[in-house]
């Protein structure tokens, strides 16, 4: 957490560099292998099967081995568009949300970009598609962005910030 700050400084600065000028520390190299778009192929299928429910209920300790525990990292969810400060809030959302779900179902798109700083940080962007069905039958289904940094802490990835979008107009409720 402590380098969250020069993480978002770097990828300002890092990923724009002035024409001629080289990244020189490990900390502001930015690359991805195959090897990292393998596990974050996976942690991606964890995601979408944490948040994916067949019968409405919301899987809390699937979704908690995602997030970092810190109270102060900020989340953005596409579905009830707010600002979550910390895990606790943003599960708290999570159970708010899926409370007027019948199911929901997440499924990546396959489009997955990896990049990595360093040893502990990388970042991900991809499409996720959301189908849910709310309890009053209304469907819900489109295309979510998310932007996800991810942490490795003690061995294991975790995110400490999510920012998911929708395309304006997708998404609106229809009878199903």
């Amino acid at each position: 957490m402590r380098h969250l700050p020069a993480l978002i400084l770097a990828l300002m600065l890092g990923a724009y560099p002035a024409i001629g000028q080289e990244r020189s520390s490990a900390m502001t190299q930015i690359r991805s292998t195959p090897a990292d778009r393998t596990v974050f192929e996976e942690l991606l299928a964890d995601y979408a099967s944490a948040w994916t429910s067949r019968d409405g209920e919301l899987k809390r300790r699937a979704i908690e081995r995602l997030y970092a525990p810190d109270a102060d990292l900020v989340f953005y969810d596409a579905i009830l568009p707010r600002r979550f400060k910390g895990r606790t809030e943003m599960l708290a959302h999570g159970e708010e949300l899926f409370a007027g779900l019948r199911s929901m179902t997440l499924t990546p798109a396959g489009d997955l970009d990896v990049r990595r700083m360093g040893q502990d940080f990388a970042w991900t962007t991809t499409v996720i598609n959301m189908d849910a069905r709310t309890k009053t039958g209304e469907v819900i289904a489109f295309p979510m962005r998310q932007t996800a940094v991810w942490e490795r802490r003690k061995g294991r990835w975790v995110m400490v910030h999510e920012h998911v979008s929708a395309p304006i107009g997708s998404g609106a409720p229809r009878p199903e």
